[in-house]
């Protein structure tokens, strides 16, 4: 799927507060539940045929974030395509467009930290960017450009 990232307040089709089955209906995907972590007391959705997983608020079981993997693409700012490249390219386009960023150990951070780029082996030498999560509470949203 590509998605396109929408910073502009609830524009896109997926959005927070959507509830599951809003979700689920967008999706039209098989789906599954699980507990990311031991300590986790609220599961996820797995679309694992679209490799999404789809992240509640635990008391209102609202949509809150989407983590999107490999395969997918995400547009940012109408020309970097995030999962698309290794994380050198990555950066090499985030600083040819004067867009801030910050780094950690286990990737980067846009959009002050609302999303998160996933790269396990950051010291590869073709580091690979495995998957975004974008926290929709501050009001942006994504659409689907391409199914």
């Amino acid at each position: 799927m590509i998605f396109e990232y929408l910073k502009q307040k609830n524009q896109g089709i997926i959005k927070a507060g959507m509830s599951r089955e809003e979700l689920r209906k967008i999706f039209n995907s098989i789906v599954s539940t699980f507990k990311k972590t031991p300590l986790c007391n609220f599961p996820v959705d797995d679309f694992y045929q679209l490799d999404i997983h789809a992240h509640f608020d635990p008391n209102t079981e609202k949509l809150e974030g989407l983590e999107i993997f490999q395969q997918n693409r995400i547009i940012y700012k109408e020309n970097i395509i995030l999962l698309k490249d290794n994380l050198k390219t990555l950066i090499a386009d985030l600083v040819k467009n004067k867009i801030p960023f910050d780094r950690d150990p286990i990737g980067i951070d846009l959009e002050k930290g609302k999303i998160g780029i996933f790269v396990p082996i950051m010291d590869d030498v073709k580091p690979e960017c495995v998957s975004v999560f974008i926290d929709l509470t501050d009001g942006s949203s994504l659409s689907i450009k391409e199914y």
